[in-house]
């Protein structure tokens, strides 16, 4: 092929400029790669979980092959699996970070559609093998709770030993300490001025954040240990007077409270906050077409002790298509009901029903709507020549006679003029 002129220049420039660009995307794939978060503890069957942990996992090729799997709830009443909950895939390394934060209750690990068998995890997380759902050992997911109160009303700057009796229904962990009007040197001479505030406060190096007490100094936080019934000991002589609230907040589930010393705190058994649990999700059909109603419910019950009124919201691939304000007393029930209207586009879907706790999903496929077709049979080819078009054949035969007539008739003439 001939090129015009410089055209073997530029189509070396234009190749050159295609490898360029290909790099480039090549290397903003690689920064986009968000670095895996670091874990709280690894999922154990049978052992606890605390809301919201981030727990790992790992399932080895010879547990179970495939890469998805589910989180479904678990019966023990009835030693079966529950409601689907969420479905997860792993990584290349067949590693998983599970989310517990608006998980409440006992759960399981499934292969993906599989809800008989059950992936059974040792205590690093490693996937051992699996069992029968009816043999099956949950983890449980629990909500801690906790509680900070000063054990002395009047505070002095010259109090050195004023204790902070903490009370928990979790024994080891680690908390966050922060003050407004306070730094992290203020805290640090607080809580760490003698032998005795340090052995107290130190926090525990096998809980998150698996560091020291000045991990998050820059930011004037200082870590120190929790108990499930316990007490640090304060030293006011080196902080300015004034009135400071207190904030201590769990490392790894995010639980907090605030105590300012010399409030009353009459509340001596307090009782545990409202949590809204979601159960029994179902879905009045799995498999639809495009724009049919389908009818959501689920059962909530808050489980805590204290009334509260939280919203419930229904949701298609996390956007919102309805909600309900729902008011429930301590330990009462309510199924709530919410209609969803199908996506146009054809394809499978989640559908999650959430509260301000809880959330359970459930899958919903839509698909396309058979065509349309002609209750008559066309008839075959040959049957359509013979029967339908008797004609068609002579008529063919005699336009190609008449043809081959002229063409003779003019090649005759032709022979005869020359």
């Amino acid at each position: 092929m001939n090129l015009p002129p410089n055209s073997h220049r530029l189509l070396t420039l234009l190749v050159a400029l295609g490898m360029i660009l290909s790099f480039v995307a090549m290397g903003a794939g690689s920064v986009a790669a968000a670095p895996s978060s670091q874990p709280d503890a690894s999922l154990q069957s049978g052992s606890i979980v605390w809301q919201g942990q981030q727990v790992n996992l790992t399932v080895p090729n010879n547990v179970a092959s495939g890469d998805t799997f589910e989180l479904r709830r678990y019966d023990s009443s009835n030693d079966r699996t529950g409601s689907f909950v969420r479905e997860f895939a792993v990584d290349d390394d067949r590693a998983y970070l599970l989310d517990s934060e608006r998980l409440s209750g006992e759960y399981v690990i499934v292969p993906a559609g599989e809800r008989g068998t059950v992936v059974q995890f040792d205590s690093t997380g490693t996937a051992t093998g699996t069992v029968d759902a009816a043999d099956a050992d949950p983890f449980e997911v629990v909500v801690q709770r906790l509680r900070i109160t000063w054990e002395t009303d009047d505070i002095t700057t010259s109090d050195d030993e004023v204790e902070v009796e903490i009370d928990s229904n979790r024994a080891r962990y680690n908390m966050n300490v922060t003050a407004e009007g306070l730094d992290f040197d203020d805290l640090e001479t607080m809580f760490r001025s003698t032998p005795d505030h340090t052995d107290a406060s130190d926090p525990v190096t096998d809980r998150s954040p698996f560091a020291g007490h000045d991990t998050y100094a820059d930011d004037d936080v200082l870590v120190v240990r929790g108990y499930g019934d316990g007490t640090l000991l304060a030293d006011f002589r080196h902080i300015d007077p004034g009135t400071y609230t207190f904030k201590f907040t769990v490392t790894d589930t995010g639980v907090s409270t605030a105590a300012t010393p010399g409030e009353d705190d009459d509340d001596d058994d307090p009782a545990d906050p409202a949590f809204f649990e979601v159960s029994d999700l179902e879905l009045t059909d799995e498999s639809v077409e495009p724009g049919a109603s389908v009818s959501v419910s689920a059962t909530v019950t808050n489980t805590g002790g204290e009334s509260t009124t939280q919203t419930v919201e229904l949701l298609v691939d996390d956007d919102v298509v309805g909600e309900e304000e729902l008011t429930l007393e301590a330990d009462d029930s309510e199924t709530v009901s919410m209609n969803v209207t199908a996506p146009d586009e054809p394809g499978s879907y989640v559908v999650e029903l959430r509260t301000g706790d809880d959330s359970l999903t459930g899958p919903l496929t839509v698909e396309a709507p058979d065509e349309p077709t002609d209750e008559t049979e066309p008839a075959d080819d040959d049957e359509a020549t013979e029967d339908e078009s008797p004609g068609f054949g002579v008529l063919v035969a005699l336009f190609g006679l008449i043809g081959a007539s002229l063409i003779g008739l003019r090649i005759h003439t032709g022979a005869h003029l020359k």
